[in-house]
């Protein structure tokens, strides 16, 4: 059962920094190269990068929610 206001917590860590952003343009690139329209993807190495430290950040942040 989760915390009732993890949600909201959550939501409000991803508003700061394009946190959201980054995990949304991961699911969508990932449906268009799963999907083989790769070439309508369009990323960089560094959007990749700062897609993954973001990633990155919401995973610890979930992580430690859990932890507490």
């Amino acid at each position: 059962m989760f915390k009732e206001g993890w949600k909201t917590d959550l939501e409000k860590f991803l508003a700061v920094d394009g946190r959201d952003e980054a995990i949304d343009s991961i699911m969508n690139n990932r449906h268009l190269i799963a999907h083989g329209k790769e070439q309508d993807s369009r990323l960089s190495l560094a959007q990749v990068k700062s897609y993954l430290n973001k990633a990155i950040e919401v995973l610890e942040y979930i992580e430690n929610q859990c932890q507490i």
